[in-house]
């Protein structure tokens, strides 16, 4: 805390006081007005009850003195005969009626009181009263009919009369008995039926309040000046208990803050023993309390030298260390013994500076630090701020503490050294006292010595002579002992080399192995090859001059070939896990998927033989399980396999599920695959002969079921490389049980014996030359996709896009609406994908690295394998119109949010879903729409017919279309005109738009109505079948859901062969068998082909060419020059840097492919060849734009 937070701010204490003076005075004037009003509203109730009360009493007295005047005049006068009559002054000796008397008496008080007037009145009075009697107002009606009702009761109002506050208070007069017969028998009375209690008149009292309210205004004046006195007295003595309260507390407030620094200050230098670092720590604390920038601490070293021991944010300038008193500003303010401050600092006595800059500071503060009227330091403090009474305070303060931690540790530092030196001393000491010890140790020693040698050498002859004999005969046993030694380690030598030299066998014995797998490979593969591409040529019969017998016959052999390649493959397989050459990957997969994949491949097979068949995944598997996929399914499938080949009816069930121990516990860390059936059983002697190679339960199996035995051999091999184990249980008849368990993270493992030296594959980077294909790593290089989990069940999307950020965006977005993906950063590969796994949609990037993305899109739609397929483009160009004219369903350009590439998605997933595609033909002409739609109609299309512009306008707004065809000659305005109106209608925005027309069009017009429509038909020859084709390219329609008519008119425009026709194909091969297979097929689609015996020969007919070829077809094996020398010396000629090299081999082993590639194949093809496969390449390779 700085501090400047010590001081009270005068002005803060004023503004304090003004504002709580105003509180007072506004919280005292409103109570003030409160109980003032409050007052005067009591004051006049009061007075009103008190007028009322008053009006009471008044008639009350009247009352009584009109009784007793009855009673005790009026009845004793009459007696004696004298007249008691209203008119008594005209009657001599008349006296007056008490009603009449007592209303005199009434006036004559009021007149000399307080102003009252009293009234008697009725509503049936007599003739001498009708001047005054009577009910003659308002008040009056009223208070007869309240005391009609309420003769005991009182009738009262208050109310203005002449500018003054009077009340009226009414009374009911009551007939009397005396008065009864009185009143009924007067010969003037208006009523002469009188009774007892009967309400005869109302006796009316009306008091001025005038009087009454004066004095209690005045009596309420008064009071406010009481309260005005008491409030102003409350204000200034609640206001000076409240600052002296603030100020007290403000002190003590300021005394707490300094003996909380006081305890901080402390704080900082307890502990600390040296007097730099609590030098260092007192202006650490002390500077930035005082606001200063820079300081220093001189303590006293000597009697009256100074020396630095501390300092705060000073800049060495080689400035002086050390001060006499009165040398220096330090030494004088040691000298003085009181503090100095100096202001106006010179410009070049001192810089405060920091990172951003510097300056001179404004003020000094030398301040010494005494200790029993001594200096114990000097302390300076350099500020940009002047320094006030406030600081120099607090120093003086703290200045006894700050003396006295300095004092104790120069104390603790001298006790130190003395300490140490008294130490050195007593070591020294002890040291020469050890020493002599030592000597009068070594002295008795040799004393004793001498005296027990003398004892010694007595007996010294006769024990050695005893000594010989001993050493002599440990010699001979030591003698013993070495030869024995000898002999083990000879021994052991002969082991140790006998173990080298087997292992150096085994070593050999496993290259051996290889290079005889390899070769076996090569060998078996290599006439396979042939054999198989002949017999499939034959079988397909294109020359159509075979029989359907001899189809059939050279079908079997083609099959015949296949079951022998699996069986090569199966042989293949359990020879690499013998020789140690199978690795494993560790795949993060849940059971589900393996569920999918092998439920997609069984059913048909549990179909076919009426067996049922499903797969339970135990709920308990919450998680992945970590182990190669790959491996797991191919043990599985072995198991499933035989299951359905075993078993005749009845079912056939696979489980995952957590094993159990032997005490039926569950194992958490495991999973179970077991496959269960109800086949013909394995007897228990024969459980173990079938997990040898080739061998099955007993000789009529084999020949009743066929098969290889090799299956359960290759399972056992690979769930031992997994970690796992395989159990069974089965009786004959009685179905089996084939158990596999694995745990839930199997690691990765690596070929346990290297038997091939090959430089180590390079990091998984994708590079790629100028043909276009890959140097340096495999497709399955690029990321991880689906493709290994892929049914036919499943929805599949192709993302080509060589972003791999960007594609794992993508992949997460396609996983997001549960669909599989297959990835690929080459359009190349993007082709073959979709022709080998067929998607529901593609997602195309159109820069690709090998192959511009519009050249793929060409390639996809010119195919009708591929051309039904949804392709979305997504590409950072403007390439939008060249897309969709080329039948792209539609177009997104980066960048693009998540949020626009699901709509996509869901986009494809409707065009996919639409079962009835919406065709409308706008074309004034019937036979033209009859002859349109007899070349268009199928089944999954609906046309519509529109044979005017406003008609066709109408449909749109009604509902939405797929795509729309146009005659042009339907309008006489222009055509463009006509498209661009329809093509703004609401249910045509992004719908295809076809022109279909025999009229002529000018070649501007043509590049404007380009830009409109999506594709332009000029009627001829093949303009149906254009048109045709135009319609399932832009509504992704399948070909096999048209007619044969139909569908021959398509094939007719894309013959997948007619670009290999004429096309240049070097073939090179060493196996003349191979050559003529391959070269006749080849051939047979209109390719010219070169052959090459091997790569020397293939080099020097390359040479010897004017025109390049187009394509090489390499065997790697060849004798001369293999075909990894071939290929890397095409490549350095410069008209094959960029030509197509498909590599062939018959070799099989894992390093084979990225050895090809490294070569600078762009491709690679195992034998035997599947010539389909060879097709599709070529074609990809070879592919012409139809433009």
């Amino acid at each position: 805390m700085h501090i400047d937070s010590f001081q009270n701010d005068n002005k803060n204490e004023k503004i304090h006081l003004f504002k709580l003076i105003g509180s007072l005075t506004i919280i005292f004037s409103c109570i003030g007005i409160g109980l003032y009003s409050f007052t005067y509203k009591l004051s006049g109730e009061l007075t009103q009850k008190a007028a009322l009360n008053d009006a009471r009493i008044y008639a009350k007295a009247l009352e009584g003195f009109r009784t007793l005047y009855t009673s005790e005049v009026v009845n004793i006068v009459k007696s004696q005969g004298i007249t008691v009559t209203h008119d008594y002054r005209s009657t001599p000796g008349a006296i007056p009626l008490p009603a009449t008397l007592s209303m005199l008496l009434g006036k004559k008080i009021g007149e000399q009181n307080n102003g009252a007037k009293t009234r008697l009145y009725s509503p049936y009075p007599f003739p001498w009263r009708l001047s005054e009697g009577g009910l003659k107002d308002e008040f009056s009606k009223k208070a007869w009919q309240f005391l009609q009702a309420n003769p005991n009761r009182d009738y009262s109002q208050f109310e203005q009369s002449d500018g003054r506050s009077v009340l009226r208070y009414a009374k009911a007069d009551v007939m009397r008995e005396s008065c009864v017969d009185c009143h009924n028998s007067h010969p003037l009375t208006p009523k002469n039926d009188w009774k007892l209690g009967d309400v005869r008149g109302v006796l009316e009292v009306t008091i001025p309040l005038g009087a009454a309210t004066a004095y209690s205004k005045q009596a309420l004046f008064g009071l406010f000046w009481i309260i005005l006195a008491i409030s102003l007295a409350g204000i200034f003595t609640i206001s000076y208990f409240a600052i002296k309260i603030r100020r007290s507390s403000a002190i003590i407030a300021k005394s707490a803050q300094v003996k909380e620094q006081q305890n901080h200050l402390n704080k900082v230098m307890a502990g600390v023993q040296n007097t730099g670092p609590l030098s260092d720590n007192i202006l650490k604390f002390l500077t930035p309390m005082l606001g200063a920038n820079q300081a220093a601490l001189f303590m006293l070293d000597k009697q009256t030298e100074l020396a630095l021991t501390g300092s705060y944010a000073r800049t060495d300038r080689q400035l002086q260390n050390h001060y006499a008193f009165g040398e220096g500003l330090v030494g004088q303010a040691a000298a003085n013994r009181t503090l100095s401050i100096i202001e106006h600092v010179p410009k070049n006595y001192l810089q405060i500076s920091s990172g951003l800059g510097s300056s001179i500071p404004c003020s000094l503060l030398l301040f010494p630090v005494l200790q029993d009227d001594a200096v114990v330091a000097v302390m300076e403090f350099a500020s940009f701020n002047r320094y006030e009474r406030r600081q120099t305070e607090f120093l003086q303060q703290v200045e006894e503490a700050v003396a006295i931690a300095l004092q104790s540790a120069r104390a603790r530092e001298v006790s130190n050294q003395l300490l140490k030196a008294n130490q050195l001393n007593v070591l020294e000491l002890k040291d020469q006292k050890q020493r002599l010890q030592s000597s009068n140790d070594d002295l008795e020693t040799q004393t004793r010595q001498l005296q027990k040698s003398e004892s010694e050498l007595k007996c010294s002859e006769e024990e050695l002579k005893v000594q010989s004999e001993e050493l002599k005969a440990s010699n001979e046993e030591l003698e013993e002992q070495q030869q024995a030694l000898k002999l083990q380690t000879e021994q052991l030598q002969q082991a140790k080399s006998l173990v080298e030299a087997k292992a150096e066998q085994l070593t050999l014995a496993s290259k051996y192995k290889s290079e005889f797998l390899a070769n076996m490979s090569h060998e078996l593969r290599t006439p396979l090859n042939s054999m198989l591409i002949l017999s499939k040529s034959l079988s397909d019969n294109q020359q159509q001059n075979l029989t359907k017998e001899q189809v059939e016959e050279a079908d079997i052999v083609y099959q015949g070939g296949q079951t022998l390649l699996a069986l090569i493959n199966d042989i293949m397989d359990l020879s690499k896990v013998e020789a140690g050459m199978l690795s494993t990957s560790s795949d993060e997969f849940f059971p589900a998927d393996v569920q999918h994949t092998l439920k997609a491949l069984f059913t048909p097979v549990a179909k076919s033989k009426n067996i049922d068949f499903d797969i339970i995944v135990d709920e308990r598997l919450k998680g992945n399980i970590s182990t190669d996929k790959q491996r797991l399914e191919q043990i599985l499938k072995n198991f499933l396999a035989n299951a359905f080949k075993f078993t005749e009816h009845g079912s056939v069930r696979l489980e995952i599920h957590v094993p159990h121990d032997s005490a039926q516990a569950p194992l958490q860390d495991s999973v179970s695959f077991s496959v269960i059936d109800t086949g013909i059983g394995i007897a228990e002697h024969q459980q173990q002969e079938i997990f040898s190679a080739f061998q099955q339960a007993d000789g009529g199996s084999n020949r009743k079921y066929g098969g290889t035995g090799l299956g359960l051999s290759i399972s056992k091999e690979l769930a031992q490389l997994l970690g796992g184990k395989i159990s069974l249980i089965s009786k004959p008849g009685m179905g089996s049980t084939f158990c596999l368990t694995l745990g839930l993270n199997t690691p990765e493992t690596s070929p346990q014996l290297t038997v091939v030296t090959s430089p180590p594959d390079p990091e998984p980077t994708a590079t790629h030359n100028s043909a276009g294909f890959i140097e340096k790593s495999t497709v399955t290089d690029w990321l991880e996709d689906d493709r290994n989990t892929v049914t036919e069940a499943d929805q599949t999307l192709l993302l080509i896009e060589d972003d791999r950020a960007f594609s794992k965006i993508l992949i997460d977005l396609i996983h997001s609406v549960n669909a599989k993906v297959i990835a690929t950063n080459q359009g190349r590969e993007g082709l073959m994908l979709a022709l080998e796994y067929a998607p529901t949609g593609i997602l195309l990037d159109l820069g690709l690295p090998d192959i511009n993305g519009l050249r793929v899109l060409e390639q996809l739609k010119d195919n009708l394998r591929t051309r039904h397929i949804p392709v979305h483009v997504i590409s950072a160009g403007n390439n939008k119109m060249e897309s969709l004219h080329q039948g792209a369903l539609s177009y997104l350009q980066k960048p693009a949010d998540a949020e626009a590439i699901t709509a996509t998605l869901m986009e494809i997933y409707q065009s996919t879903e639409k079962k009835i595609k919406h065709i409308l033909v706008i074309e004034d002409n019937s036979n033209c729409s009859k002859e349109i739609k007899h070349l268009i109609a199928s089944d999954d299309s609906e046309l519509l017919f529109s044979s005017n512009i406003a008609d066709a306008c109408l449909q749109l707004s009604q509902q939405s279309f797929d795509c729309i065809i146009i005659d042009m000659e339907l309008s006489e305005s222009g055509g463009a005109e006509m498209v661009k109106n329809i093509s703004g209608q609401t249910g045509a925005i992004d719908v295809p738009i076809i022109i279909y027309t025999g009229k002529a069009i000018s070649e501007s017009e043509y590049q404007l109505l380009n830009k409109l429509s999506s594709s332009i038909v000029i009627k001829g020859a093949e303009s149906p079948e254009r048109l045709l084709d135009d319609v399932t390219l832009f509504l992704h329609h399948v070909g096999h859901k048209y007619t044969d008519l139909q569908q021959q008119a398509l094939n007719m425009l894309h013959d997948q062969d007619a670009m290999l026709k004429g096309r240049q194909v070097l073939v090179v091969d060493d196996d003349m068998r191979n050559m003529f297979a391959l070269t006749r097929v080849l051939e047979q689609t209109g390719i010219e082909v070169l052959q090459a015996q091997n790569g020397r020969v293939a080099i020097d007919i390359l040479s010897a060419l004017e025109q390049p070829i187009e394509l090489i077809l390499m065997d790697m094996m060849m004798p001369v020059m293999d075909g990894y020398d071939a290929t890397r010396e095409i490549r350095k000629m410069p008209l094959y840097r960029d030509t197509p090299i498909i590599a062939l081999t018959a070799k099989a082993m894992p390093a084979d492919r990225q050895q090809c590639l490294d070569a600078g194949a762009c491709e690679y093809l195992t034998k035997p060849l599947d010539i389909d496969k060879v097709l599709s390449m070529l074609r990809i390779w070879l592919y012409r734009s139809s433009s």
